[in-house]
């Protein structure tokens, strides 16, 4: 079956005229991210996090995820890599956070290390994920 280069030219035209209408109605205030790709202060107990799941979905390492605003669960790996740190590979899991992501906001991710914990630490409660900074965010520059 073939098309006639008119009905083409109308599909064509028609297509192209819903994908700018969904261009028209974006508002950049309407997206947000996650991120862990600034690494925190170690003087705070604070050590860089590797997103690897969001609401259960394996993601690719990059930098920063664009989100719609809402409640995400980001799973991290910790990355703590403090001298008096003693934990058996089997603790160091992977961990989830649940993030309420606001229109317009960047949130980095980070590892809370327990440095007054007893060591060697014998289970994963060494660390706990938090959201350690959020600054302003622009899709329409990040894009």
């Amino acid at each position: 079956m073939t098309l006639s280069a008119n009905k083409l030219l109308r599909q064509l035209t028609y297509f192209g005229t819903i994908l700018l209408a969904g261009c028209a109605n974006f508002n950049a205030s309407e997206c947000a991210a996650v991120a862990s790709y600034i690494v925190p202060d170690e003087q705070q107990d604070l050590f860089p996090v590797m997103i690897t799941h969001i609401d259960g979905e394996p993601v690719i390492a990059k930098a920063y995820y664009v989100l719609t605003p809402g409640v995400y669960k980001v799973t991290v790996a910790e990355l703590v890599s403090a001298p008096s740190l003693q934990v058996a590979l089997k603790y160091r899991l992977p961990k989830t956070i649940e993030v309420n992501v606001l229109g317009g906001s960047r949130y980095h991710l980070a590892a809370w290390f327990d440095s007054k914990m007893h060591q060697p630490a014998e289970s994963d409660n060494f660390w706990q994920p938090i959201m350690w900074k959020k600054e302003s965010f622009s899709c329409e520059l990040n894009t």
